[in-house]
Parts: structure tokens; sequence; C-alpha cells
């Protein structure tokens, strides 16, 4: 089920529907280890996981969340501070503008919005 460090927001929130298209996020968090040299979600454990996506990407709008089925884990993520979405060039000191273009759209929270290998 992916190492943590690279697992998909969908499989940590309980989304029975999971598919390639997680592989996709795990591909992004590489690209970023490759580029920093650094994990770039690297928790204890999966509910501090979580946060720090949310706190380095931003909280996602209401629509963008409804992959998430379980109420409890919902519960959780509208628990969780109101930061303003990021992209990665913002987060990240890097000069190629397409591979942080790229990044970005591997690492979006809603899987059905994520870029896919087609």
């Amino acid at each position: 089920m992916v190492t943590r460090f690279y697992r998909a927001p969908e499989i940590m929130l309980c989304s029975s529907e999971y598919t390639e298209i997680s592989d996709i996020w795990s591909l992004g968090c590489l690209a970023v280890e490759l580029i920093t040299g650094k994990v770039m979600f690297s928790e204890a454990n999966y509910i501090n996981q979580i946060k720090t996506i949310f706190e380095k990407l931003g909280q996602p709008e209401v629509e963008d969340l409804d992959f998430i089925k379980n109420e409890l884990a919902m519960k959780f993520i509208n628990s969780l501070p109101n930061v303003p979405s990021r992209k990665m060039k913002d987060v990240i000191d890097y000069n190629n503008e397409e591979l942080l273009d790229l990044i970005d759209k591997m690492l979006v929270i809603n899987p059905k919005k994520r870029i896919s290998a087609e």
C-alpha cells in the first residue's frame, strides 16, 4: 500500500476509490525528493502526514474533497487550519518551471483532478 511518505491522500483518508492515479502522487513525491534531496512529506504517522500535506500544499476547495467518503476523515480535514493553495515554485527553490508545473499537477489532492500517465 505504498510507503507512508509517498502515500496518496485518498489512501490515507479511507477512500474506497483509489487506482493507479495514486501512483502519480507517489511519483510527484519522488520528483520533489530528487530535486531537493529531502522527503517532502516525512511524518511519523498518517495523521501528521495528512496535516503536513495540507500545510505544504494548502487546503483544497470543498468540492475537491468529495472523494472523502469517511465521515471521521472529513471531520478531521475540516478541523485543519485553512492554508491557501500553494504552487511548487513557492515551496521549492528550483529553476525548471516546466518540472515544477508537472509536480503541481502530480500533487493534486483530489485524485479525480490529478494528472494521469496518459
